[in-house]
């Protein structure tokens, strides 16, 4: 899918665009060409703080935690009501350990947009690797 979406894109030269298909080929594991993308995303308009949020997701991919915090907190910077630049950062600092940090950019994903259940479970599960949530022991106890 990816493949056919980054071909059908050819030729577009939209910030959008070129974000998407850095997006087709983050998928494909073609991190150097994603980049490219996700660079020239920022190039067009450098306040498109979606291009920095996919742009950190491909670091992260490869480790370079660095890079994709930096890219988290520009777009943050740009777009301070970003649940996905929150979002992001907080798997960041997951990935890297530091629960504290993730819990904290976790909420304010929440507070960014509260529809989006994907925070809410992933505060949960550091919450409960860190031992601050207990499971009910009666398995059909509400919630």
């Amino acid at each position: 899918a990816g493949r056919l979406l980054a071909k059908r894109l050819v030729g577009y030269t939209s910030s959008e665009a070129f974000r998407k298909k850095g997006i087709c080929f983050g998928q494909l594991e073609q991190r150097d060409k994603a980049i490219d993308c996700f660079n020239t995303a920022i190039e067009i308009d450098p306040s498109y703080y979606r291009a920095y949020v996919s742009r950190a997701y491909v670091y992260s991919l490869y480790k370079e935690h660095k890079k994709a915090i930096n890219d988290c907190n520009t777009a943050i910077r740009i777009n301070s009501d970003n649940a996905n630049g929150y979002g992001m950062r907080a798997q960041i600092y997951t990935e890297m350990r530091r629960l504290n940090d993730a819990i904290a950019d976790y909420s304010r994903a929440i507070s960014a947009d509260p529809k989006d259940t994907e925070n809410y479970v992933f505060r949960a599960y550091i919450f409960a690797s860190k031992g601050l949530y207990q499971y009910p022991k009666d398995p059909s106890a509400q919630f």
